[in-house]
């Protein structure tokens, strides 16, 4: 009939404009919905997918962790310098093994929470490096940073006295910690292909504590 094409047209575009303003608000929805459950899982939302929160993980973990710490300070009393090495001696002396990225249909990137780390006896770079800054949380009030190298991770602790292998962020210098590497190692003292990969800026931060 004369004018039905036009008419068609009018309420295609009516219909047009009620779905994209439905499909803005259903987005958003889904949006903060997604933002909630990774949270509540310890990830994150970022432009490139789901990843770990390293901040919110240490956060949560550091109160779990409280009665280890407290064990800490306890027999090594109040030294800051002690405290910093029997950690670390203690978390790097924790079997290397990486886990799976999927476990159980849940996306785990491959990192296990503290209490795992300590339950298994066993972690990847990421998982002890967590629950190292998770028990220095407790102890120290140093602000903690997690170093991100190709397939690797270091710590980074703003002690008053850097001595050893260091970076500065933000004009704040930060000793190195190396927690999963060939040997043993001291406070300062950092594989080679860690230093390269700092040298070349070939690394992203995070500080989380």
């Amino acid at each position: 009939r004369p004018g039905s094409q036009a008419e068609i047209a009018r309420v295609l575009a009516a219909y047009k404009r009620r779905w994209e303003a439905s499909r803005s608000t259903v987005c958003d929805r889904l949006r903060k919905r997604l933002k909630e459950y990774a949270g509540a899982h310890g990830m994150e939302v970022t432009p490139r997918g789901i990843a770990v929160d390293y901040k919110r993980l240490v956060r949560t973990s550091a109160a779990r962790l409280k009665p280890l710490a407290d064990e800490f300070r306890r027999i090594c009393g109040p030294s800051k310098s002690s405290l910093l090495e029997a950690v670390y001696s203690f978390v790097q002396s924790i079997p290397y093994r990486p886990g799976p990225p999927i476990e159980g249909g849940r996306y785990t990137a491959g990192v296990s929470v503290p209490l795992r780390v300590l339950a298994e006896d066993q972690g990847d770079c990421d998982s002890k490096a967590v629950l190292f800054a998770a028990l220095w949380l407790n102890l120290s009030n140093h602000r903690t940073i997690l170093i991100r190298v190709p397939e690797h991770m270091l710590v980074g602790v703003a002690v008053p006295t850097v001595r050893g292998a260091s970076m500065t962020i933000q004009s704040k210098p930060y000793l190195l910690l190396e927690l999963t590497c060939p040997g043993t190692k001291r406070p300062g003292q950092i594989t080679q292909y860690s230093a390269d990969a700092l040298d070349a800026r070939n690394f992203k931060y995070r500080i989380v504590s």
